[in-house]
């Protein structure tokens, strides 16, 4: 899966959309409102987020990392970002984490979460998570949410890791709250969610259009293109005929 979203997303293509979500992820309200943030290191097929747990940290923010070992996970805080280059190292799944918790802080010890960004496979535009099968995420998010029920989820993805559905499989047990897209932010009502344009070119801040709405714009934009072509073969045609050789 791993090579595939590679292959399906190239380098300029992962740095392009990367750049993008950190944007809308910047001016998300649930960003915005949350002091506490858990979020996760990438792995080479996912969003990029060293830059957006540095700009975390640097606004003053609390930010946490996962750790796990077997069937237990738990969110550490960080004290700085050199914290990466000097504290973790690859575990058995590839994942960056701290090479010794015992020193660090705990989320849940500490006073909760108001945001978690979580990692995932692939995403449905109705906050259904495919993960990689541990239930890591579940479980911890179960515990927190009598601790923090005020706490928030987020997801982070590439174009092709969102779909429209997917069958129900072992893993597949966080439902989201928002996915940051590089093009849109899903939630799980069915709706897309319109942020400020990343560029600045729009100013309507959370304007919320149906699927159908969605679906038929697409289609009416099929439409129009498919006319242009033609227009511009009829021209082609005609110039020919007034040329002749």
């Amino acid at each position: 899966m791993r090579l595939g979203l590679r292959t399906l997303t190239p380098y300029r293509q992962q740095q392009y959309q990367s750049r993008t979500i950190r944007k809308r992820f910047f001016s998300h309200p649930f960003y915005n409102e949350s002091k506490r943030v858990a979020i996760y290191l990438n792995r080479p097929d996912e969003i990029k987020t060293r830059k957006l747990i540095a700009e975390i940290l640097k606004s003053g923010r609390k930010v946490f990392l996962p750790w796990y070992k077997g069937s237990t996970m738990k969110l550490l805080q960080m004290r700085n970002i050199y914290d990466i280059k000097r504290f973790t190292q690859e575990n058995e799944d590839g994942i960056l984490q701290y090479t010794d918790p015992k020193n660090r802080t705990e989320a849940m010890k500490s006073g909760g979460l108001d945001l978690v960004v979580i990692p995932g496979i692939a995403f449905s535009v109705d906050g259904k998570r495919l993960g990689r099968g541990k239930g890591l995420y579940a479980k911890y998010l179960t515990d927190l949410k009598k601790m923090s029920p005020h706490c928030k989820t987020m997801a982070l993805a590439f174009k092709c890791q969102v779909v429209y559905d997917f069958p129900e499989k072992e893993g597949m047990n966080v439902v989201v709250d928002h996915i940051v897209h590089p093009y849109k932010i899903y939630s799980p009502n069915a709706t897309i969610v319109n942020l400020t344009d990343p560029s600045g070119n729009e100013a309507n801040s959370w304007k919320r259009k149906k699927l159908n709405d969605t679906h038929a714009n697409l289609t009416l934009g099929a439409e129009t293109n498919s006319r242009k072509r033609k227009k511009r073969k009829q021209k082609r045609g005609k110039g020919s005929r007034n040329n002749p050789k």
